[in-house]
Order: structure tokens, then sequence, then C-alpha cells
């Protein structure tokens, strides 16, 4: 973590932006290693209503554009209370719609490919451990309306995506005790199919990947690879290519 001074030099309190390099696999062929086709991609997020539509959120994509970034996932932020509440809301912290077009007319500009990525964070976090992983309930009638909830977003984000002509469009993050319901994923899915023309991804956390059954509903396989590396906690670059090899033959096989 940087110091809270330090921060504000680095970034500017304007964007954060994180690197990452990712990989799309055509869900029909992610058996085949030789399917996978690598992007250069950037992670890129606000947490102002307003600030993708300014002049420094477009030099920030141009100077991305100039570094050789061909992909940015567009992320827009929505909340609920706890793990266990069934509200989904938009605040003081979440991308406009007006805001996100403009980032994606301007990336389009740039010759960049657009993901739009939705993602749903908890504002009461517990003792600190709770995440949008946990978000979960137990009884039926809370599931439903949770998912009643998620619905009514992802569905207004897919026509958005459709709208700003994204080339991909993230129907879920992390949502790791979710995604066990298939059938409401796959009513999901179809309701987003029948408002955005563009692929469709799932980004399953790395821990979650194997046990999602409606990867062959979408055209890519997501997987967000927070894999542990090393325990150590300075580890030389030889440590963490080494910690690598356990995931990349796992990753492989399945």
């Amino acid at each position: 973590m940087f110091a809270k001074s330090r921060r504000k030099q680095l970034l500017s309190a304007v964007l954060f932006v994180s690197f990452v390099i990712s990989y799309l696999c055509p869900a029909e062929l992610y058996s085949d290693s030789s399917a996978i086709i690598p992007h250069k991609g950037m992670c890129y997020a606000t947490w102002e209503q307003e600030k993708f539509s300014s002049e420094h959120s477009d030099e920030s994509l141009a100077r991305l554009s100039a570094l050789g970034t061909d992909h940015i996932s567009l992320i827009v932020t929505r909340y609920q209370e706890r793990y266990n509440s069934t509200k989904i809301v938009s605040n003081e912290r979440t991308p406009s719609d007006k805001s996100l077009l403009h980032a994606a007319k301007t990336a389009h500009k740039l010759g960049l490919t657009v993901m739009l990525k939705p993602h749903i964070d908890l504002i009461e976090k517990g003792d600190g451990t709770y995440w949008r992983a946990d978000i979960g309930f137990n009884s039926a009638e809370d599931w439903e309306e949770w998912f009643k909830e998620y619905r009514k977003m992802i569905v207004h984000y897919a026509k958005l995506a459709d709208k700003m002509e994204a080339e991909i469009f993230c129907v879920g993050t992390e949502l790791s005790f979710t995604s066990q319901k298939k059938e409401e994923w796959l009513r999901i899915i179809s309701e987003v199919r029948e408002v955005f023309s563009g692929k469709l991804v799932y980004a399953a956390n790395w821990d979650e990947f194997k046990n999602i059954e409606f990867w062959d509903k979408l055209d890519y396989v997501g997987i967000d690879a927070y894999f542990p590396l090393s325990y150590s906690p300075n580890p030389e670059v030889e440590d963490l290519k080494r910690g690598w090899e356990k995931w990349k033959l796992e990753l492989r096989d399945w």
C-alpha cells in the first residue's frame, strides 16, 4: 500500500489502473491450448461518477495505447451493504452511464478493444474478510430477491455495452458462491444475449473456475488468475516462475 500522500502523487487522485495481461480462450475450444490468444490488456477503473468523461481519462487512455495496450476492461462498480444484503445500488463512486460511453468512444478511437465489466463491492465488510465471492443467502426468498436485483443491473449494463459497441461483456465477476446457482446464471446469460450482440465472458476467481457449470453458454472462459505463487514476502523472479509451473500445468490439463 502506498502512503496516502504518495498515492495521490502517483495517481493524481484520478484513475486507478492495474496492469493485467489477459488470455481469452473460446469456450468451445478451452481444452485446446493452441486456441489461446494473448492480449495486452489493462483493467481501467475509476471511483468517481464523471471521471471517465474527463481530460485526465482521455489522456490516460491515449498513454495506454501508446504503451502498446490493445484491450481494456472498463470497470463499473455497484454496491450492496453486506454479503447477505439483497439490494444492489449505485452511489457517488459508481461511474455514470454517460461517462462510460465517453470512455468507450475514446478507447475505440484509439483502436482499443473494449470489455464492459461490472463489479459488485460490499460497503460493510464485517471483519474485513468478506467480499463479493461471499455473497450468499440462507433462504430461497433472499436468493430470489438478489438474483432479481442482479439481473436488473446486469441487463442494464448489457444494453449499455451494446450501445457503446463494446466487443465483450462480462456477465459476472468473482461471484463464487452465487455461481453455484446454475439455473439462475443460465437465465442471466439468456437475458443478456437478448440485448447484447457481442461476446460474453464470466470472470471466475482463480479457485472457482473448475466449478462453473455454464462455461459452454459463454464465448470465453475468464479466470482472474490471482494464483498464490510464493510464501516468501519478497520472492525472487525465479521463485515466481517456479510458482507458476503448477498452475500452468493445471490450467493446461483442464
